[in-house]
């Protein structure tokens, strides 16, 4: 939009003083009331829409609560956890400009031929109080990189390596051990997941209960997968 405006003006921009800064980029924004935004998912469904479905899933959440309080089991906010995984480009754009209250936003892909060495995907790891555990970023490779590199890695970060930088079943289990379970807080825990297949390895699940003092509890009602009704970090 800056480079657009200079275009415009021409030579005339350095006559006129015009710098495009922040200051002239919220009034123009005010201005023609618009607002930044991200491509609509089109596969989401209304609020409304999701609501009977919420209720039911919710209420199912108490009463499990219930039956670990019964027990002599409380689960405070802090051990009630949630991790999903979202992909991202790194070094590409994936916003445009668009009228304030816009329903829709449709954005064109300009991915390139090599766009999945572009490719990662971020794990999210948040309890109910709003405490975050280590980002965890999974990059394409075999994690054959030097100790010079690593010593540049953020501390707040663990990096992880898959073949195709997707979160995998060995992905998890080495998630489980290295980032969930040095960070996770002491005592019976729940961990929220969706129905993907890399949450359900036998591995990874295994450890949770037995290593983690943690029950997977995934996200499903009956047959309904809950994921797109009860999502926490899908499409961060």
């Amino acid at each position: 939009m800056k480079a657009k405006a200079f275009q415009l003006l021409g030579d005339s921009a350095e006559e006129l003083g015009f710098q495009g800064g922040r200051s002239w980029w919220k009034g123009f924004m005010g201005r023609w009331k618009l607002s930044k935004r991200v491509g609509t998912n089109n596969k989401s469904d209304s609020l409304i829409n999701r609501l009977p479905n919420l209720t039911r899933y919710l209420v199912g959440v108490k009463l499990l609560l219930q039956r670990r309080a019964q027990k002599g089991v409380e689960v405070p906010l802090n051990r009630r956890m949630n991790v999903d995984q979202t992909g991202f480009m790194f070094g590409g754009n994936n916003s445009t400009i668009a009228p304030i209250g816009s329903r829709s936003v449709y954005i064109k892909s300009k991915n390139g031929t090599n766009s999945g060495k572009r490719f990662c995907t971020a794990m999210l790891c948040i309890s109910a109080d709003g405490c975050m555990l280590k980002t965890a970023i999974i990059f394409t490779g075999q994690g054959l990189v030097f100790k010079k590199e690593k010593n540049l890695y953020d501390k707040d970060v663990d990096v992880y390596f898959t073949k195709n930088s997707w979160a995998d079943g060995a992905f998890m289990l080495e998630w489980a051990k290295n980032t969930f379970l040095p960070a996770s807080p002491e005592g019976f825990k729940l961990l929220f997941m969706d129905n993907f297949s890399a949450h359900k390895q036998p591995e990874f699940t295994s450890y949770l209960r037995e290593k983690c003092d943690t029950l997977p509890w995934f996200i499903i009602l009956f047959i309904l997968v809950m994921t797109e009704y009860v999502r926490v970090l899908c499409g961060i």
